[in-house]
């Protein structure tokens, strides 16, 4: 029932809080040639973080597509959970990092999430994998819940749903392509030129 109680506080919350991150400008001065995520930079290692610091990087890398590439850095600050979905995703526009309640061994904390659509993976009528785009505008709460453990703070509990940029998705060549068609609905509802 606490947490209950709790969740509901930090949803109403949420809204007030002004910690709001966009799509980085351009995508290979984030990621390193090397393409080795472990050190992407200015991202600190995992046991260097407080609770609300490592939910940011989680949102961060999530939203420049890390999820898709390599889950190594997810697995490595996570302790069990759920798996991850591999077959949707959603675009975003922005996300901000809300409210938070932070004890001294566990941490909610709460993510809106600007949504611009959603991708999924479908099967046509012959069985074959093809990509569907739904125009979903509107923002979503994620909520992060994380134990503090002998190796620093882990995530317990995070949306499965991975959830990368728009402009992220359209500009960075090592993520999968999306048909000119999709391309041209997800530049549109994104407000970006192709």
């Amino acid at each position: 029932m606490q947490c209950a109680v709790a969740v509901s506080c930090l949803v109403a919350a949420c809204a007030t809080n002004t910690a709001s991150h966009t799509a980085p400008a351009p995508i290979a001065s984030t990621i390193p040639p090397s393409g080795d995520s472990a050190r992407v930079v200015g991202m600190q290692a995992p046991l260097e973080l407080d609770a609300t610091n490592l939910v940011t990087m989680f949102a961060s890398r999530d939203a420049i597509g890390e999820r898709l590439k390599s889950v190594a850095w997810f697995d490595s600050i996570t302790a069990g959970g759920r798996p991850l979905r591999r077959d949707s995703l959603q675009l975003i526009a922005n996300f901000r990092i809300g409210a938070s309640a932070v004890g001294a061994d566990s941490a909610h904390i709460l993510v809106s999430y600007q949504v611009v659509g959603t991708l999924d993976q479908v099967r046509d009528s012959l069985s074959r994998a093809t990509t569907r785009y739904t125009s979903a505008p509107g923002n979503q709460i994620g909520e992060f819940v994380l134990a503090h453990t002998n190796a620093g703070w882990r995530v317990v509990r995070a949306p499965r749903t991975m959830r990368v940029f728009a402009s992220t998705f359209l500009n960075d060549p090592t993520l999968p392509q999306l048909p000119d068609t999709i391309r041209a609905r997800v530049a549109r509802a994104s407000g970006m030129p192709l």
